[in-house]
C-alpha cells in the first residue's frame, strides 16, 4: 500500500536452548498510515502465541540491548572465557565499600518521587519498569555492601577467539557465594542513588534478576542514571565489570 513500510524479524533456526528446544516464531514491523503495529507469533511444542507487542515493551527489550551492547563494549579488552580459580579455604577479604537503608518508603511511588526530587534520571524505559516491581522492605534494615569486580572475585583471563568474553553471571554469583558474599535486595540501587549524592562509580546491582535484567548505576557528565542491563544466569559480564554485593552474616569488617 503507498506509505505503507514493513518489516520482518525470525527467530533462527535450531537456536532455541533448554526449556525453548524447538522455538519458531516470526515478528512484523508494520508501519501504515503513520500508524506502527507489531504482530508477533511464537511456537514452541504444542504451545502458540499469537498477538501484538506494546510500543513501550519493544522501547524496553531494545533499550536493554543497547544497554548490553554499551557494557560489552567497554569491556571490550577482557579476552575470557574466564575461569575461576580455586576457591580459597578462607573467604578473602572485602573492603566495606557502603552502608545502605531499606525500608525507608512505604510504596515505590514515594520512592520514585524521592528519585525526581534528588534529579536521579531513568534513561531505559524498562528501568522503571523494574522500579515499579521492586518489593520494598517492610522494616527498615541496613546492610553492607562491597563493590568488587568479576577478576576480583577470581575469575582469569584465558585467550580464547571466536567465544564470548567473560563468565556467565551464574557461575559469578556461584564463585560470590565461596567467597562470603551474597546478593542484594532490588531495592538496593535506587537507595544507593539516593542516599549517596556524590555516587559516581558505575556499578551492577548483584540481585536476582527482574525479567532477566538487574539495576545498573551509572553518570553521564553531573547526571546520575539509574538504568538496566542484562543479568540472567546464562548473561556473561566482562572480567572489569564491578558489582554490588553485601557480606553474609559473620563476616569481619
Amino acid at each position: 500500500a503507498h506509505g505503507a513500510m514493513q518489516m520482518n524479524v525470525s527467530v533462527v533456526p535450531d537456536s532455541g536452548t533448554g526449556q525453548l528446544v524447538g522455538l519458531t516464531g516470526k515478528m512484523a514491523i508494520n508501519i501504515v498510515d503513520g500508524k506502527l503495529s507489531l504482530p508477533l507469533s511464537l511456537s514452541v511444542g504444542k504451545i502458540e502465541f499469537r498477538g501484538h507487542i506494546p510500543v513501550y515493551r519493544l522501547l524496553a527489550i531494545l533499550t536493554a540491548v543497547i544497554g548490553g551492547l554499551s557494557l560489552a563494549y567497554k569491556n571490550r579488552r577482557t579476552r575470557a572465557p574466564a575461569l575461576a580459580n580455586p576457591p580459597a579455604t578462607q573467604p578473602p577479604h572485602f573492603a566495606l565499600w557502603r552502608r545502605v537503608r531499606l525500608g525507608t518508603f512505604g510504596s515505590w511511588q514515594e520512592m520514585d518521587k524521592a528519585r525526581v526530587k534528588a534529579h536521579i534520571w531513568i534513561n531505559t524505559p524498562v528501568a522503571k519498569v523494574m522500579l515499579k516491581d521492586v518489593v520494598l522492605a517492610a522494616v527498615p534494615t541496613e546492610i553492607p555492601l562491597v563493590n568488587v569486580s568479576v577478576r576480583e572475585l577470581g575469575f582469569r583471563e584465558r585467550r580464547a577467539p571466536l567465544i564470548i568474553n567473560g563468565p556467565r553471571v551464574k557461575e559469578i554469583y556461584q564463585q560470590a557465594a565461596e567467597r562470603g558474599l551474597a546478593l542484594v535486595p532490588a531495592e538496593v540501587g535506587p537507595q544507593i542513588c539516593l542516599q549517596y549524592p556524590n555516587q559516581a562509580d558505575e556499578v551492577l546491582i548483584a540481585m536476582e534478576p527482574m525479567d532477566g535484567l538487574v539495576f545498573h548505576l551509572t553518570q553521564h557528565l553531573d547526571a546520575r542514571m539509574l538504568s538496566a542491563a542484562f543479568g540472567g544466569p546464562d548473561n556473561v559480564w566482562g572480567l572489569n565489570l564491578r558489582c554490588v554485593f553485601s557480606r553474609r552474616s559473620g563476616f569481619t569488617e
